[in-house]
């Protein structure tokens, strides 16, 4: 497909978006004072910037995402998604993933989608923001819970824990970090108000013949 033929028929959100497509497509790309030359072979395209975001203001078709996004959530893996060796997998399925790097220090907002057999793209964000409504684990075999079954520990928002499926929507349950106290340190006993200090991260002090010993709760 040509970039022309893209710039109408794709949907996409920003000049981000519409530059990742072309690269998807094995265009090369050359910036220069608003504008954007692209060439594959001997194909040449050249577009001011402000055009490719007059075609980012139409009305977005939410059928097609919906489309896009229950169709991914078939064979997409979670766990494998910004593997170099993956790229290779899902490209059978038509999609492609374009890495932006280490951006927000967010795996979800480093990456886009983009759904060739749809013509459409959008953030791995809001994949996976529409899994986790829908009850899709994105452990590349389209596992969907069942609704009042609790699923198994995953990440979400770069936390562990387990979702819940049911009629409005699912439940989001955090694994709660146990701070465990022991009942020595450095040898002396610790009394009761000691590891009540120490669970409340509060600092005390450990006094021997010969040291004297601070410890925190944190």
């Amino acid at each position: 497909m040509k970039l022309q033929e893209v710039l109408t028929e794709y949907q996409y959100n920003n000049v981000g978006q519409f530059r990742a497509i072309a690269e998807s497509l094995g265009y090369k790309e050359a910036y220069n004072k608003g504008s954007l030359l692209f060439t594959r072979n001997d194909e040449v395209f050249r577009i001011d910037m402000d055009k490719i975001r007059s075609h980012t203001k139409r009305e977005p078709d939410l059928s097609a995402e919906k489309a896009s996004m229950d169709r991914v959530c078939q064979f997409f893996n979670r766990d494998q998604a910004l593997s170099p060796d993956y790229k290779s997998v899902l490209k059978n399925e038509g999609v492609d993933i374009v890495n932006w790097g280490d951006l927000k220090n967010d795996a979800k907002d480093r990456f886009t989608v983009i759904d060739h057999k749809n013509k459409i793209c959008y953030t791995g964000k809001e994949l996976y923001e529409y899994a986790l409504q829908n009850g899709y684990s994105l452990d590349g075999k389209g596992t969907k819970l069942e609704k009042g079954v609790l699923s198994g520990l995953m990440d979400i928002n770069g936390k562990p824990a387990k979702v819940r499926l049911h009629e409005h929507g699912t439940s989001i349950i955090y694994r709660k970090e146990a701070l465990t106290i022991p009942d020595r340190i450095y040898g002396k006993k610790l009394s009761k108000q000691q590891k009540q200090d120490l669970l409340d991260g509060n600092v005390i002090v450990l006094s021997t013949k010969k040291r004297r010993y601070t410890s925190s709760g944190r």
